[in-house]
């Protein structure tokens, strides 16, 4: 990767772009990249004709918006460059998903990805691993050379098999030196994830993993995390030798944190509460990706930095409690097919008289009749925990805590004051933020295999998060 450009920060690219269906049609333009926000290209002329055949023998000048999946780019130095996924807005400026650095491809299906490199923010930390097992200071006042042992240069700290995903994943540590100016040689620490797939797979595929890998690792450290590196290894293709052999790969939508919003000082599952049983939870995390992406991608909303209210908080916490219990356990009152009977029986005894728009509202509401409610969520979720879990939990009453969540939520949703307690101050809010996060969390826990001991050390770790 450039010196010059990072996949959290800002930078820009001027070249030559093109169609990969018009390529002596080359304009030029200034690509503007930053962490955050879409691909930015403008260009000095549309890089598609503007006339466009809206009828038979008729053609209609059109700066419309237009969707494409490739577009082509040469920097000034030389350097191949890929667009994916754009829309060309007013002919002259362009918004893209993804950008691909160090190769030209035509067709979205020529991207044929073997395995990948990535680097995360967070992982030196979450690792507990160092090659430097103290802080060198050199002798004051002392000339010439020092010698500094480093416990290791690479060392491999998990690597298994991803039946769920027909992959290996590798996370390794190792240093990587540098050097400013002469005589003198910075060495940092580093941590990096690679995944290698069995059989070639397509960007998308490995942006998915991406995604979902990022999401697991911001589970790990109670704490947001993004790509802050991506380089991608082609397969090899015999029949186009001509395709490069690896790329760079800058599509972060995320915008880095500031120093102040790094992760909590505990986290939740650090490496040592993950790696007996990491095989395990990978797979299982990956297994369920897309049936439980809802409940990944509320945890992950609740995670510094964030920039959310107390009570746009309570209510993402409390939707994720109410998706996972239904998607994971898929508990009802009944068997579906006896409350089919119900519900077809109370749908039929609706009065003729009720209006129609009445009545789509109570067959809507009568059709999830059978889920279980928050208040029943909450408190079966709670009961599902062993005994030291719960009372690390801080909840000596369970009914009475679910009612509390409940209650809340009638609150914010029906703007009503309900019979019973709920959290209408930011100490209460505070307070139930917390709990209901530390629940999340142990629920997600034991679902993905962690021991009863790391459930109850992962509780005392997120309640201690801010």
């Amino acid at each position: 990767m450039s010196e010059n450009r990072s996949p959290l920060g800002e930078f820009e690219i001027r070249g030559e772009w093109w169609l990969p269906e018009s390529p002596t049609n080359r304009v030029a333009g200034v690509l503007r990249y930053k962490a955050g926000d879409w691909v930015k290209l403008e260009v000095d002329k549309p890089v598609r004709d503007p006339w466009v055949d809206t009828e038979p023998g008729i053609q209609t000048f059109s700066f419309a918006q237009r969707p494409f999946d490739i577009l082509l780019g040469t920097t000034t130095d030389g350097t191949p460059c890929t667009l994916f996924e754009g829309i060309e807005f007013a002919g002259t400026r362009v918004f893209a998903r993804c950008l691909l650095v160090g190769g030209h491809f035509e067709h979205p299906a020529d991207v044929q990805i073997q395995s990948a490199e990535v680097h995360l923010t967070h992982l030196e930390e979450w690792s507990e691993h160092s090659p430097f097992p103290f802080i060198f200071i050199p002798p004051v006042g002392e000339e010439g050379s020092y010698r500094v042992d480093i416990a290791y240069q690479r060392k491999q700290l998990l690597g298994f098999e991803l039946p769920s995903r027909a992959c290996r994943i590798e996370v390794w540590s190792g240093t990587v030196p540098h050097t400013d100016v002469y005589n003198a040689l910075t060495v940092r620490h580093e941590v990096l994830l690679s995944v290698d797939s069995k059989n070639p797979q397509s960007l998308t595929w490995y942006r998915n993993f991406f995604r979902d890998c990022t999401r697991l690792f911001s589970f790990f450290a109670g704490s947001r995390v993004v790509r802050t590196k991506t380089t991608c290894a082609l397969a090899t293709m015999d029949e186009n030798p001509d395709l490069p052999r690896g790329v760079e790969l800058y599509d972060q939508r995320l915008s880095p944190a500031t120093e102040a919003e790094r992760h909590p000082v505990t986290m939740p599952l650090p490496f040592t509460l993950v790696a007996p049983v990491a095989q395990q939870v990978f797979d299982k995390w990956f297994a369920v990706a897309e049936e439980l992406a809802p409940v990944y991608q509320l945890l992950t909303e609740v995670l510094p930095p964030r920039d959310l209210g107390l009570e746009a908080m309570f209510l993402r916490l409390a939707q994720a409690l109410e998706v996972f219990f239904r998607r994971s356990i898929k508990e009802t009152y009944v068997e579906p097919e006896e409350y089919g009977l119900y519900y077809q029986t109370m749908v039929e005894r609706l009065p003729e008289k009720m209006p129609e728009a009445l009545k789509d509202r109570l067959r809507n509401h009568l059709r999830y009749g059978n889920e279980f409610s928050l208040y029943s969520v909450v408190n079966r979720l709670i009961k599902s925990l062993d005994e030291p879990a719960r009372y690390m939990l801080g909840v000596e009453n369970r009914s009475e805590f679910a009612r509390l969540v409940a209650n809340t939520r009638n609150s914010l949703i029906h703007n009503i004051r309900p019979d019973g307690p709920f959290a209408s101050t930011a100490r209460e809010f505070v307070d139930v933020n917390r709990r209901l996060r530390a629940l999340l969390y142990a629920v997600v826990a034991q679902f993905l295999g962690f021991s009863s001991p790391a459930v109850v050390r992962c509780i005392e770790n997120t309640r201690r998060s801010p």
